[in-house]
Order: structure tokens, then C-alpha cells, then sequence
């Protein structure tokens, strides 16, 4: 399995077999996630970004402290060709447009923490907070989405 997730969508064959298992929303509706029967990680089916709740440790281990930088403007970013290395974000990408878009007016209170190319916390109005690996593409809107509808208890 690659780094930060599968870089794939999930098939349902695998969900059929056995190898993953749908997971179920606190209400007892579909998501978008599935768990992997053999390691109990979460992925986002559509994408198969590696998706995990982010304690404390690993949030200090990956450099919470990045969480005090500006946000890099979103402009910027797509003009270097580059994705941020680290620091705070206020944009995901929306897979269906291929278009940058800023989290501010649609989520009020979330924030993306980028901790490395592949990896960034989702932080949730609430404090809850996501460690998301995402294999250096990007987080995508379609994932945050996801990750803001999942229980911080999981």
C-alpha cells in the first residue's frame, strides 16, 4: 500500500470480500468510509485517502506547532506548482472542478494544518481533530467533507 492511503477509490469486490467493511454514520446511514477488516485503518472509499482520528500525541509528533503559521495563499501555491510543505490552509481542491477552494465560508471554524506532503490534520469547530494522509495530492473537498461528518469519537 502506498503512503498516505491507496491512490485509488476502493472497489467493491473488496468490500464483498470481506477485506473492508462499510462504516456507518452515528445515525445508522452510509458514509464514505470504510474500514480494513486486517488493520482497522479508515479510508475514504471514493479517493482511498488514509483517513485516522488525530489524538494529541500525533498531532505534537507532527508539528502542532505549524498551526500558529499564516495561511499561504491559495494564488500562490497553484502558480509554484507546489504543494504546501507545511502550515495552516485555508483551501481544498474540488476534485470535481479541479479548482482551489477556500474552506473559510463553507466551514466556518475548520482548518487544514498541512504537517508534510502527504499528511494534514483536519481541525473541526468542535476541537476534534483528523490526522488525514492524503499521498501529496492534495486534500480534496469531497474527503473533507467526509472527515467533518465523522464522529470525533471514532
Amino acid at each position: 500500500m502506498a503512503e498516505g492511503g491507496l491512490n485509488h477509490a476502493i472497489p467493491d469486490e473488496w468490500l464483498q470480500s470481506g477485506a473492508y467493511m462499510a462504516v456507518l454514520t452515528e445515525s445508522g446511514g452510509s458514509s464514505e468510509l470504510v474500514m480494513e477488516a486486517a488493520t482497522g485503518k479508515l479510508f475514504h472509499k471514493p479517493t482511498g485517502h488514509l483517513v485516522q482520528l488525530a489524538g494529541t500525541g500525533s498531532v505534537a509528533e507532527h508539528g502542532a506547532a505549524e498551526e500558529q503559521q499564516v495561511a499561504v495563499d491559495s494564488e500562490e501555491t497553484v502558480q509554484n506548482g507546489e504543494e504546501m510543505d507545511r502550515g495552516k490552509s485555508t483551501v481544498v481542491i474540488d476534485e470535481s472542478t479541479g479548482q482551489i477552494v477556500d474552506i473559510a465560508d463553507m466551514y466556518p471554524g475548520v482548518s487544514v494544518v498541512n504537517v508534510s506532503l502527504g499528511v494534514c490534520i483536519v481541525c473541526k469547530a468542535n476541537g476534534a481533530r483528523f490526522q488525514v494522509e492524503h499521498g501529496g495530492e492534495g486534500l480534496t473537498l469531497t474527503t473533507l467533507q467526509t472527515v467533518l461528518e465523522m464522529d470525533d469519537e471514532a
